[in-house]
């Protein structure tokens, strides 16, 4: 059989109804899972391919583009349900290393409309943070984020500054710049993600983030704090807990 082009959302929708629906994704998440976005990744999809209603779309054989699967995510985000929005965000990952020009503008549109903590974090870890390793310019965008009233927006910023960091793409000290200002946010969808970026500059550069810390001792969001403070070394979370609390 001659392979057939997808080309229109309301292919994809009728797919995903028939074969895709009883995949549910890990939108209860509970307990350490939530403090970090890479736990919410592995849970989700070990890998894209073998996400099971990934793994059976791309079974068929469709001749999709970066530009098909972007269109489809561009068509659900504004109001569609969450897990067909994961869907849409694991199926344009199949391209990332090849996707469309036209991606980062929508992940802009796409932020207006993020009102869940996993979808936030995936767009982040599978398609933004590979957008602006691409392009450096793009780091200005989430030093803007994260200064926004808008709370998904802030951890979307934080998250992809992370994962951008993890890849080398910055340093530690870039990134702690830029959740400095967060340090008292009031929104604990923030906080979470605050405190994860945290420990990963710990697990590079420990004796960084324990002064970080140090500097930030009493006069940060208790639950940051403590949450930043998970994983370092016992010798460094001895240091940090001695040190001169600093109030506001």
């Amino acid at each position: 059989m001659k392979p057939q082009h997808i080309s229109g959302a309301k292919i994809f929708v009728s797919f995903w109804s028939a074969k895709a629906a009883s995949w549910q994704p890990a939108n209860s998440l509970t307990g350490r899972a939530r403090r970090s976005p890479t736990a919410t990744r592995l849970t989700i999809c070990r890998s894209t391919t073998s996400n099971p209603p990934v793994k059976a779309f791309l079974s068929h054989e469709w001749q999709l583009t970066g530009e098909d699967a972007l269109e489809y995510l561009s068509v659900v985000f504004p109001d569609g349900r969450h897990d067909e929005i994961l869907f849409c965000i694991l199926l344009l990952t199949v391209f990332k290393r090849r996707l469309p020009a036209e991606t980062w503008p929508e992940v802009e549109m796409w932020l207006e409309h993020i009102d869940h903590w996993v979808v936030c974090d995936q767009l982040a870890i599978n398609i933004a943070g590979r957008l602006v390793l691409a392009d450096k310019s793009r780091w200005k965008a989430l030093q803007l984020w994260a200064q926004s009233p808008n709370e998904w927006k802030r951890r979307f910023a934080v998250t992809t500054a992370g994962i951008v960091r993890n890849k080398g793409g910055r340093k530690s000290k870039d990134v702690l710049k830029l959740i400095d200002p967060l340090m008292n946010d009031a929104s604990t969808h923030v906080q979470n993600v605050v405190a994860w970026a945290i420990r990963q500059v710990a697990g590079e550069n420990e004796h960084l983030a324990v002064n970080f810390l140090k500097k930030w001792k009493g006069r940060c969001d208790h639950e940051i704090f403590r949450e930043a403070t998970l994983r370092l070394s016992p010798d460094a979370k001895i240091t940090v807990m001695k040190a001169k609390s600093h109030h506001a």
